[in-house]
């Protein structure tokens, strides 16, 4: 029995978490539906096209690299990707985790001005009542 209330409580802590989670992300998501324009909505996606654009490089890069291996190996261009691939792939890499890190970072750091600009132009007050 000890066992089923252990159990019990752990599914009510995580069904808890899951509800916190959700509600914030609705709250997100009905605070930025609400004041986007379509200026706003435009420039939230140009903020993704780099990485875009990096991530179809970089795709485009593999293939090459996979083409490459069951090409003519005393061809010029494989011996070019043969040399070169392990670098270019190394640099790709780091160049899309720092795209995509920006990219997450600028659109957190919208997201959380709209919130505090939603919440700052609410007429009802967030403050919790003093408990003494």
């Amino acid at each position: 029995m000890g066992r089923v209330n252990s159990s019990a409580s752990v599914n009510r802590q995580s069904g808890f978490k899951e509800q916190c989670f959700i509600q914030s992300w609705i709250e997100v998501i009905e605070v930025t539906s609400e004041h986007d324009s379509r200026d706003e909505v435009k420039r939230d996606r140009l903020t993704f096209y780099p990485v875009i654009v990096v991530s179809a490089i970089f795709c485009i890069s593999i293939f090459i690299v996979i083409a490459a291996t069951f090409g003519d190996q005393l061809n010029p261009a494989n011996r070019w990707v043969n040399r070169n691939a392990n670098t270019v792939l190394i640099v790709e890499t780091v160049v899309l985790v720092i795209v995509t890190l920006g990219a997450m970072t600028i659109d957190r750091v919208r997201t959380l001005k709209k919130l505090s600009q939603s919440k700052s132009s609410s007429p009802v007050s967030q403050e919790s009542p003093d408990v003494d």
